[in-house]
């Protein structure tokens, strides 16, 4: 039961505009540039996928794709 009319469960998917999606891209990868190797993989790959997501929702080029595309110049 919910506490009050209207409320959200933690169910819901929380909706962003592309600049807040923007600039959590940015806040994740620079999470993961300074990861330290003792932390725990799950956590890593955890980010990852979340940097996955949000690049295929935005339409960012993986990183492989975007760094072939600059090489070619």
């Amino acid at each position: 039961m919910r506490a009050f009319a209207g409320q959200h469960s933690d169910a819901v998917a929380i909706k962003r505009t592309q600049p807040q999606k923007q600039a959590q891209l940015a806040q994740l990868r620079e999470q993961l540039a300074t990861m330290k190797p003792t932390v725990a993989a799950s956590m890593r790959e955890a980010i990852v996928k979340r940097i996955g997501d949000l690049e295929k929702e935005l339409g960012v080029p993986p990183p492989s794709a975007r760094q072939g595309k600059t090489a070619g110049r």
